[in-house]
């Protein structure tokens, strides 16, 4: 995901066929995109409420935006002209599935940062946690937005 002409990620995997009526392979189709951002989007820590294994509740806010909505439109437009290069392809069966927003185990730019503690970020440009000594957040979470490879193309 580099630019709009890539905006999305795609993987192809050949698997053992799973419906037990064919003998062979099956290839698997992904399309990873990114999420836009919205501030809105939250987890929050609630009350005193406890979760069944006693840590402090959360409720997670989240929605798609109109720009992800399109973006998910493009993107099952192009992975329904792959599957139709490859062969039979029907979008609405059960095993052809939008999983739900967040999925990913590869999310970017879900801890926000700020240079300043305006109350809308968790960290400083470096990670060190607002309100903090010696508390950093590290990985591809505190990154602003999908990384940006020069060169690929699909």
């Amino acid at each position: 995901m580099s630019d709009p002409e890539q905006s999305f990620q795609s993987q192809l995997m050949e698997t053992a066929a799973e419906d037990t009526t064919v003998t062979g392979y099956q290839v698997g189709l992904t399309w990873y995109l990114p999420k836009a951002g919205r501030p809105a989007n939250r987890i929050e820590l609630f009350g005193d409420a406890l979760d069944p294994v006693g840590v402090p509740a959360m409720r997670i806010r989240f929605a798609l935006t109109d720009a992800d909505r399109d973006a998910i439109a493009r993107a099952r437009l192009d992975q329904a002209h792959v599957a139709d290069a490859l062969g039979v392809f029907d979008q609405e069966r059960e095993t052809a599935v939008l999983l739900p927003a967040g999925s990913s185990l590869h999310m970017t730019g879900s801890v926000r940062t700020s240079a300043v503690d305006d109350g809308t970020s968790v960290c400083d440009p470096d990670g060190l946690v607002w309100g903090t000594e010696n508390v950093l957040v590290v990985g591809n979470r505190v990154l602003p937005a999908a990384l940006i490879i020069e060169g690929a193309r699909g």
